[in-house]
């Protein structure tokens, strides 16, 4: 539904250009949730900017449900006869206005009947929970319903492509959390070709479909959210994605597809990917809530090692652990009922098919 290609956006400075966009290239099938994922200035709200209309591009081509709105040829669509809808961070609402007047002013500039355009506003209010508040002043919504307005009149006109640059930003964490899932069924119901841009690991993964992660203007990974956390492609995705732990070590011996890496902590077991060889250097990436605490009983000692618990938090539906073993200092997810104490030593194990590989270039 929507294609990206060879996407070029460049800006002047007072050093030359910069690339805010190099090269990016994504296709986004029709009626799932994509979802542009990175830090501050990494490129994804100029890039969903350009599929808006907001940027021109200076190289590449847009299409959007088949029909091209942007090639460096000369074709450029301006955003107002792109078929798309959009949600800003800031929600754009018009404090002049009622909740219904801001949620069908893009029928109103069409110049659809009064009676019409009330009809499909009450509509469009109910499916975002909004029904009985058509009337009150758009000033007087909580941030909440401020943003299911913004998201009411971007939906109003039916449009092929939503596009939402990070909506939930200023919501607090609460909120946040309620509305990943409202608008990720509102989604699913409507069946809407989605563009969704945000910095924050734990919105991505939750709502989205696809998950592209984006560095420095560029493409660095991309896929599913169970494939972009369990199993990323390289250091930056793994270390920007919740939390890690990253341990570099050289291949000792290969067997199968596993391979015994020597380490900071000692031997470490592992699966591994492609044709890596004894003396390649490689990165292990273990999640914390892989880390398990064991008992001197253990009957397996493959990826077993002592430790010290360094320092615990306690957060309510888990405890955040720091443990020291030789010189590393490793973070682990435990269960809040686990019993331990800053200063106690134990031993950790790690399943070796929990554990990531891939190569250290």
């Amino acid at each position: 539904m929507i294609e990206i290609s060879n996407l070029l956006k460049q800006f002047a400075g007072e050093r030359g250009s910069f690339t805010a966009v190099d090269r990016v290239s994504l296709t986004i099938p029709e009626g799932k949730l994509f979802t542009l994922l990175g830090p501050s200035g990494c490129g994804k709200s100029t890039t969903l900017r350009c599929v808006a209309g907001l940027e021109r591009p200076d190289a590449g081509e847009l299409k959007i449900g088949g029909d091209t709105v942007f090639s460096e040829t000369g074709v450029f669509v301006p955003p107002n006869r792109r078929d798309i809808g959009m949600v800003f961070q800031s929600y754009a609402i018009w404090p002049h206005m009622t909740v219904l007047d801001n949620v069908t002013y893009p029928l109103r500039i069409k110049g659809l009947p009064r009676r019409q355009i009330r009809d499909r506003g009450i509509e469009i209010l109910k499916l975002v929970g909004l029904e009985g508040l058509e009337d009150r002043a758009a000033p007087n919504l909580s941030g909440g319903q401020q943003q299911r307005v913004a998201l009411a009149r971007a939906l109003i006109k039916e449009p092929k492509v939503l596009l939402l640059d990070e909506p939930l930003s200023n919501l607090d964490a609460k909120l946040r959390e309620q509305m990943r899932f409202e608008i990720k069924a509102l989604q699913r119901r409507l069946g809407i070709t989605t563009l969704y841009v945000t910095h924050d690991q734990s919105e991505a993964l939750a709502i989205s479909d696809w998950i592209a992660v984006m560095d420095r203007g560029r493409v660095i990974d991309g896929g599913p959210p169970e494939e972009i956390y369990h199993r990323p492609k390289n250091r930056f995705t793994a270390d920007f994605i919740g939390q890690t732990n990253i341990l570099e070590g050289k291949i000792g011996e290969v067997a199968g597809r596993k391979a015994k890496i020597n380490t900071a902590l000692g031997d470490f077991v592992c699966a591994i990917a492609g044709e890596a060889k004894a003396g390649d250097a490689v990165l292990i990436f273990i999640r914390p809530e892989n880390l398990r605490i064991v008992t001197a009983s253990d009957a397996s000692p493959e990826n077993t090692y002592p430790g010290e618990v360094h320092s615990l938090v306690f957060l309510g539906e888990c405890v955040d652990c720091q443990i020291r073993s030789q010189a590393l200092l490793l973070k682990a997810r435990l269960h809040p009922s686990c019993g331990l104490h800053e200063g106690a030593g134990i031993r950790f194990r790690v399943d070796p098919d929990a554990a990531i590989c891939i190569p250290a270039c």
